[in-house]
């Protein structure tokens, strides 16, 4: 979707398939591109872990690839994910972004990265 005034939005179709979760559009270009953080729930991609997308344009997403995982016996050792903590998904101040929760069996929290940690984990991903 888009808009330009907040009244009246244009559809533009799926940008990820529907066994996903968790969406996060980071709204500023970061290497040229945008960013996306999403949890494929398809078991043929693994745990329900956060990957990382890119796009030039916002409507196209390609170049996924694992970002972080679960942590066998910590509070985020059931599933993690970009979009229920807090309504959009994160939430800056400051240097730092507060952008996932996690799950076990009897806890949920939520965890914080500087916004030089994302940038710089962006450059290392092959």
């Amino acid at each position: 979707m888009s808009t330009k005034d907040f009244r009246s939005c244009a559809h533009h179709g799926m940008i990820f398939g529907p066994d996903n979760k968790d969406v996060i559009i980071f709204p500023e270009k970061a290497n040229g591109n945008y960013y996306a953080l999403h949890r494929p729930t398809v078991r043929s991609a693994g745990k329900p872990e956060i990957w990382i997308a890119e796009s030039d344009n916002l409507l196209y997403w390609g170049n996924h690839k694992h970002l972080a995982g679960l942590r066998e016996g910590m509070w985020d050792s059931g599933r993690i994910g970009g979009g229920v903590v807090f309504s959009c998904g994160a939430l800056a101040g400051g240097d730092t972004v507060r952008m996932y929760y996690g799950a076990a069996d009897t806890s949920m929290a939520c965890a914080e990265l500087s916004v030089r940690e994302i940038l710089d984990s962006l450059q290392v991903i092959e």
